[in-house]
């Protein structure tokens, strides 16, 4: 398999998680009534409301996801160059050839670079815990 399959592969094995994610967690907040062939149109709007905001969460966590990705990308070059330029003004001062000053593990950076990352925890509000007037 190449990578390009293995990218597609991955692709729709994440696009199927997140919709057997999204289908039980509506079906369980929604669906009361086991014993009518048909869903009744609380129901529905229910799954409705509820399938829309399980897409806009997730389209907003991804969206942060990216923006804090490329704000650690943006760190973590500084860094280097940081790290590039004490290298050059200080030859030689006792570092093993081939290792690197800069921190690629966001648990070992400095606080300050922790701080301008910022806290992505509000990010990710619980969907149970959130506006519960979708459900039944």
């Amino acid at each position: 398999m190449n990578l390009r399959d293995e990218q597609s592969y991955r692709n729709m094995k994440d696009f199927l998680l997140l919709y057997n994610k999204l289908t039980e967690h509506c079906f369980n907040h929604c669906v009361a009534n086991l014993f009518q062939r048909d869903l009744s149109k609380d129901e529905v709007d229910c799954v409705s409301v509820c399938a829309n905001r399980y897409v806009n969460y997730n389209q907003r966590l991804m969206f942060n996801f990216v923006e804090m990705q490329t704000l650690k990308n943006e760190l973590q070059a500084k860094e280097l160059e940081k790290a590039a330029l004490a290298q050059q003004s200080i030859p030689n001062q006792g570092q093993v050839q081939g290792s690197s000053p800069v921190t690629t593990d966001l648990s070992q950076m400095s606080s300050d670079t922790k701080g301008q990352l910022g806290n992505a925890s509000h990010v990710m509000p619980d969907l149970d815990a959130s506006d519960k007037s979708y459900k039944r």
